[in-house]
């Protein structure tokens, strides 16, 4: 999907104090779940770096890694965050008024590497940082989410993808409560189209679970050709490419539910 280029993941591991980074704490960690792991040339101003010699012998000619995960140095963060859509979460904002601190744990692709492989290193990476600093909340900027730690070393996923529900003007009609806007916002670092649906008198928990299954289908490699399973077995919804209702301005694909579920775009 040319479309939708490949973006870097990255996350902020947000700390009440400065937290240690022990470069050879954090590559012992990360080899219990991935032993080819190594360190780039140790520490470089303060960010360590991590290869994957398995990924290198997959790409032999290649002059750099195909990827590498980076922590970087902390800083001071003091930045507000909109949590908005943290729902999920709800002692969100009270953790985050005690942080003062953030570092990242990110990547930077050199080839096309394949999703599940990026996925595998970067839970690594992340669970083994998480394990050494133990910060107090996380922060996924292009999701626009906050999440445990220990929710997001266990599945990154839920914090790379966050799915979203607005039930306010202009996506939400006031004389009829039964009408939402639900998307995904966060696809896009995988490769991916985002997805969204705007829809009425459909369980709005039920609509959730379903796009979340969408959510992990694609990022697990998996394609619709057209349509996609609805809330029962024998439902078929049409999936076509459309712009995001909701910002930020992007390609996604919208699902329809059909008639009378569907909301009808505005001409």
């Amino acid at each position: 999907m040319s479309e939708h280029p490949p973006q870097t993941i990255q996350v902020a591991l947000c700390f009440a104090q400065v937290p240690r980074l022990d470069p050879a704490a954090i590559l012992g960690a990360i080899r219990q779940q991935r032993p080819d792991a190594d360190l780039v040339d140790g520490e470089r101003n303060g960010a360590v770096l991590v290869r994957y010699r398995r990924l290198s012998e997959q790409y032999p000619g290649a002059r750099t890694a195909p990827l590498l995960n980076a922590i970087t140095t902390p800083v001071e963060d003091l930045d507000q965050r909109d949590l908005t859509h943290s729902g999920g979460w709800k002692q969100a904002a009270e953790v985050l008024r005690r942080c003062r601190y953030s570092l990242l744990v990110t990547e930077f692709l050199g080839r096309d590497v394949a999703t599940a492989t990026r996925l595998s290193a970067y839970q690594a990476a992340l669970a083994a940082v998480i394990e050494a600093t133990r910060p107090l909340a996380t922060w996924w900027p292009v999701s626009r989410q906050a999440l445990p730690p220990d929710q997001a070393a266990q599945d990154p996923l839920r914090g790379l993808v966050n799915v979203r529900t607005f039930t306010e003007p202009p996506f939400a009609d006031p004389r009829d409560e039964e009408v939402a806007l639900m998307d995904t916002l966060g696809l896009g670092q995988l490769g991916l189209p985002d997805l969204q649906c705007h829809f009425r008198y459909l369980d709005r928990d039920l609509m959730t679970d379903l796009m979340t299954n969408a959510t992990r289908f694609l990022a697990g490699g998996g394609r619709f050709t057209g349509a996609m399973r609805g809330l029962t077995a024998h439902q078929q919804w049409p999936v076509r490419p459309a712009r995001a209702l909701a910002g930020p301005g992007r390609a996604v694909l919208t699902v329809d539910p059909g008639s009378p579920f569907l909301v009808e775009p505005t001409r």
